[in-house]
C-alpha cells in the first residue's frame, strides 16, 4: 500500500512508513482508552459502545478512501481516537456476566477475536486492488482503479453496521451503579422518619445558664444516612480504583502479555527469514502458514480455559501462560534443524504453534477476567480502559525493542546471549517478572468482587 502510493520506492524502504501507520493507532487508542473507560462508567456502556461502533465504520471508510500516505495516517489516528470497543466491550461483558458465567464469557470473546485476526489479515489481501486481481469484474471501474483500497474497508464498514444494529436491539442501556464493596452482606439503613422526629432538635443551655431555661435550636450535624452515602476525595477513589495490589498486579500483566505477544509476532517471521545459519531460511509462504497454524490453535485450543481455570483459578492459569514463555524461548534453536530435515522441524513448528496458542489463550484470558475480578462495582469501564491503555503502549514498543535487537544479535558475532536469543530471553525476564509478582496477589482474584 505504501509503495502504491509513492511514498516509498522499495518494499525495504516501506517497512518503516507502514510500521508508523500501523502503530498510530495504538498510540491514539493509549490516549482515548482512559477517556472511554470513564464515560462508560459515567453514563451508559451500551452508548460508548455504539458511538465508538459509528466512529469505526466512518474511519474505516476513510481509510479505504486513501489516495496518500499522510490521508492513511491521518484516518488511521481517527480511528485510534473513535474507536471505543475493545476496553468498553470487555467492560460490558464483566458487567453482564456473574462467577458462574465469567469464565465462558470471557473465552468467547477471545475466541471471536481470534477469527477476526485470521478472517481480517486474509479478506484484506483477498480484495484489496481488486481491479489488479479481478479484472474480469471491477475492470475499467473508475471508483475501484481511483480508490484501490476501498473494498475491503467497505466490506468491515458493512459489518460494523451490522454489529451496529445488533447492539442497538440488544445491548442493555443500565449501568452498574455504586454499591458497597461487600454486595452479599445487608446493608441496614436508619430509619429516617424516626430519626429525624427525635434528633432535629436538642436542648441546649441558656446563656443565662440556668437550667430551667432551656431553647431547642436545630443540629446542623449530617444526619446518619447523609455521612453513609457521602462520597470518598478524588484522591481516595484513585487510590482505591488503580492502586490496590489486585488491579496494579492484573494490568501489569496485561502489559507484559501484550507486549510478549506483540514481540514474538515480530521476532519469528523476521528469524524465520534470516539466512546464513543463524535462522530459517523461510519465504513469506512458510511463515504465512505457521501464522496461520498460530491462529488456528488459537481459537480451537480456547474452550480449554474453561476446563483449566475450574480446576486452577484464573490466578494459576496466568501463572501456566507465563510458564510457556519460558518454553518459547528455546525458538532460536529451531535454526539447528534447518532445511535438512523438514518433516522434523514442521513438527516441532506445529508444537511451536501449539505453545504459543497456549500462552495466548492462558494470558490473554487470565489477565483479562483477573482485571474485571479487580474492579470495585461501578469502575469496570475505568479499569478495562486503563490496562487497555498500557497494552497499546506496548504494541507501540514490543516491535521497535524486538526487531533492533533481534537484527544486532544476528549481525555482531557474540556468542549466547548476546546473539539472536537476546530478545527471547528479555522475553523471559518480563515472563518471569509477572510471575513473581503473582505471589502478592490474594486468591481472592479468581472471583469478582461482587461476588466475595
Amino acid at each position: 500500500m505504501i509503495v502504491d502510493f509513492g511514498a516509498a520506492e522499495t518494499y525495504e524502504a516501506a517497512g518503516y512508513k507502514a510500521g508508523l501507520v500501523a502503530s498510530i493507532f495504538s498510540l491514539c487508542q493509549f490516549v482515548s482508552g482512559f477517556v472511554y473507560g470513564y464515560l462508560s462508567d459515567r453514563y451508559s456502556k451500551k452508548y460508548v459502545i455504539l458511538v465508538g461502533n459509528i466512529g469505526t465504520i466512518i474511519t474505516v471508510l476513510f481509510f479505504g478512501f486513501s489516495t496518500s500516505f499522510w490521508f492513511a495516517l491521518v484516518s488511521r489516528s481517527l480511528c485510534g481516537v473513535l474507536n471505543a470497543n475493545v476496553s468498553t466491550g470487555k467492560a460490558y461483558i464483566s458487567m453482564i456476566s456473574d462467577a458462574s458465567n465469567q469464565t465462558l464469557a470471557f473465552s468467547i470473546i477471545n475466541m471471536t477475536w481470534g477469527l477476526g485476526a485470521i478472517l481480517g489479515p486474509a479478506l484484506g489481501g483477498i480484495l484489496a486492488q481488486p481491479t489488479v486481481k479481478y479484472p474480469n469484474v471491477f475492470g475499467g471501474l473508475w471508483f475501484f482503479e481511483t480508490f484501490r483500497y476501498v473494498l475491503p474497508s467497505l466490506c468491515c464498514a458493512i459489518v460494523m453496521t451490522i454489529g451496529f444494529v445488533i447492539g442497538v436491539i440488544f445491548l442493555r442501556s443500565n449501568r452498574v451503579a455504586d454499591v458497597p464493596d461487600t454486595p452479599n452482606t445487608p446493608v441496614e439503613l436508619p430509619d429516617i422518619e424516626a430519626s429525624a422526629a427525635d434528633e432535629s432538635t436538642t436542648p441546649v443551655v441558656s446563656p443565662v445558664g440556668e437550667p430551667d431555661d432551656l431553647i431547642e435550636e436545630p443540629i446542623e450535624e449530617k444526619t446518619q444516612l447523609e455521612e453513609m452515602v457521602e462520597k470518598p476525595s478524588r484522591w481516595q477513589d484513585f487510590k482505591k480504583t488503580y492502586l490496590n495490589r489486585e488491579f496494579v498486579v492484573s494490568a501489569s500483566g496485561y502489559f507484559v502479555v501484550v507486549g510478549i505477544d506483540i514481540m514474538y509476532e515480530e521476532l519469528f517471521p523476521l528469524f524465520s527469514m534470516l539466512r546464513d545459519g543463524e535462522g530459517l531460511n523461510f519465504s513469506t509462504s512458510e511463515i504465512g502458514i505457521v501464522q496461520a497454524l498460530i491462529g488456528a490453535f488459537f481459537c480451537a485450543l480456547q474452550m480449554l480455559y474453561p476446563l483449566t481455570a475450574r480446576k486452577l483459578g484464573h490466578l494459576n492459569c496466568m501463572r501456566l501462560g507465563f510458564v510457556f514463555v519460558f518454553i518459547m524461548m528455546a525458538t532460536p534453536q529451531l535454526k539447528y534443524l534447518g532445511q535438512q530435515h523438514p518433516a522434523v522441524l514442521w513438527t516441532v513448528l506445529t508444537i511451536y504453534a501449539i505453545i504459543r496458542s497456549l500462552l495466548q489463550v492462558y494470558g490473554y484470558t487470565s489477565v483479562l477476567i483477573m482485571i474485571n475480578n479487580s474492579a470495585y462495582p461501578g469502575k469496570a469501564g475505568a479499569v478495562n480502559g486503563t490496562s487497555h491503555s498500557l497494552g497499546c503502549i506496548a504494541k507501540v514498543f514490543g516491535p521497535v525493542v524486538a526487531g533492533p535487537l533481534l537484527a544486532w544479535g544476528a549481525s555482531n558475532g557474540l556468542m549466547f546471549p548476546l546473539n539472536t536469543n537476546l530478545p527471547f530471553i528479555l522475553c523471559g525476564i518480563l515472563a518471569g517478572a509477572s510471575l513473581v509478582s503473582t505471589l502478592f496477589v490474594p486468591k481472592t482474584i479468581n472471583e469478582p468482587r461482587q461476588a466475595r
